[in-house]
């Protein structure tokens, strides 16, 4: 996987989730009051990790055929057709990146020692 790829970006993290996953993302860091600007921000700052560790999780499902495939969407923030190949390969996809973001976002709290 490519290093240099925008898996970062706030807009491409809530374009794989859906409105119920993200809500339960911006209360589990207890931010859903704060400021659209905050929420974009932090959302973006915890989405490198999470959007990182979904990734990760992605290419262990994805047959390696299309590997390639996949990483040239990541590169190009192709939401719509990243989530078309998983789809194809992970039941019930959003509850598999929502359950990865979880096990993501306690893990970084733990690190930065906040309870959930």
């Amino acid at each position: 996987m490519n290093d240099n790829s925008p898996t970062t970006d706030p807009e491409l993290v809530r374009a794989l989730l859906d409105e119920g996953v993200m809500r339960d993302v911006l209360e589990k860091l207890g931010i859903s009051n704060e400021a659209a600007e905050v929420q974009t921000e932090l959302i973006g700052n915890i989405g490198q990790l999470a959007l990182k560790r979904v990734i990760l999780e992605v290419f262990k499902k994805v047959p390696e055929e299309e590997h390639e495939m996949l990483e040239s969407l990541i590169g190009s923030g192709d939401a719509a057709s990243m989530r078309d190949i998983m789809e194809a390969h992970i039941p019930n996809l959003d509850e598999f990146i929502a359950e990865t973001i979880r096990k993501e976002i306690e893990a970084t709290l733990a690190l930065a020692n906040i309870t959930s």
